[in-house]
């Protein structure tokens, strides 16, 4: 007898892959960034709504402003710090704003090419552009191009100078 040539056996056909898995992992992952941003986004709306937070959205927000002015006097990088306002909105931490004796400091930063304004220009354009600070304010004015700052000063509310502060020195008012 003879036997039938070799056939293969009738192997079932490997099932198509579909694909669908890559897609509901990217629909479980993208679900849970959503989520994510969802809770991050309520939390500020909250936390914007709250006394605390219209306190420190209002603080920037001045701040901001009157940082722009002081870098219309050619400051590449300026800073302003309403202490009185950050001790009101940090005054239910332990660690509250130290009182410097003064109310207000302004930071004013020139690059190695420009020419730093004087202490007494930014302190007369901070008083003009804000309310007058309560307690007075420092200046401190840094120019790259030298290791010392170009000058730090305290002055009172109305923006008269009261006396040059030295370089690295922490600023106190008299009698305070």
């Amino acid at each position: 007898m003879q036997q039938p040539p070799y056939q293969p056996s009738q192997a079932r056909p490997a099932p198509k892959k579909s694909g669908n898995g890559c897609i509901i992992a990217l629909a479980v992952v993208g679900g849970l960034v959503l989520l994510t941003v969802a809770t991050v986004a309520f939390g500020i709306y909250r936390f914007a709504g709250s006394k605390e937070g219209k306190a420190v959205f209002g603080m920037l927000g001045d701040m901001t402003k009157l940082m722009a002015e002081v870098r219309a006097l050619g400051c590449d990088q300026a800073m302003v710090l309403d202490m009185e306002k950050m001790g009101s909105v940090f005054e239910h931490l332990d660690a509250g704003v130290p009182k410097g004796g003064w109310s207000v400091m302004v930071m004013c930063q020139v690059g190695v090419l420009g020419t730093p304004p004087r202490c007494d220009d930014v302190a007369r354009t901070y008083v003009g552009a804000a309310k007058a600070p309560p307690a007075g304010l420092a200046v401190t004015v840094t120019h790259a191009a030298s290791q010392a700052g170009a000058c730090s000063a305290l002055y009172d509310a109305k923006g008269t100078r009261l006396r040059d502060l030295a370089p690295g020195s922490t600023p106190r008012f008299p009698g305070k």
